[in-house]
């Protein structure tokens, strides 16, 4: 859905035909938003369908350092156009939509681990927690505050950038 930022009044609506679990990406004047094994571009102003783009099964596609990172089977880098630059893989989580802080991507593995990888797609570190990590934290001094199926909040310190 596209609405008025003033009125709340809705400007256009396109559907994917499916459900959609995830937010959008804006990236200047397109929308990007990933369900399930495509990820469409939608023109900002119109509600234009420009393209669409098939993947592996992904909810997410995050928008950081001018390309789109999507969490199918690990972390892949494409262009806007939606090409395959390069991937790290692991068992990702398709429910945890990564998150870009400093550099570092933080994912949710499949089961209970939590990895930090770097833009050049190189795993830094993991953590392991008593289940799942299933939605992104927040970043307060440089330390990753989340929550796990484990009933627990894990606070993380992040390396130093």
């Amino acid at each position: 859905y596209g609405l008025n930022k003033n009125t709340g009044a809705l400007i256009w609506k396109v559907s994917s035909g499916i459900l959609n679990f995830a937010g959008p990406e804006v990236v200047g004047d397109a929308v990007y938003f990933a369900s399930h094994d495509k990820i469409y571009c939608i023109d900002a102003l119109t509600g234009k369908l420009r393209s669409t783009i098939k993947t592996t099964y992904l909810n997410h596609v995050v928008y950081a350092k001018d390309y789109l990172w999507t969490n199918e089977r690990g972390l892949t880098k494409r262009s806007l156009d939606g090409k395959v630059l390069g991937s790290v893989e692991f068992n990702s989580s398709p429910d945890f939509r990564p998150f870009f802080y400093k550099d570092i991507f933080i994912l949710g593995g499949d089961t209970s681990k939590l990895l930090g990888v770097s833009q050049d797609l190189k795993i830094l570190w993991k953590v392991t927690g008593g289940e799942a990590f299933w939605s992104p934290g927040v970043v307060k001094n440089n330390v990753y505050y989340t929550g796990n199926r484990d009933n627990k909040v894990y606070a993380i310190q992040l390396p130093q950038s």
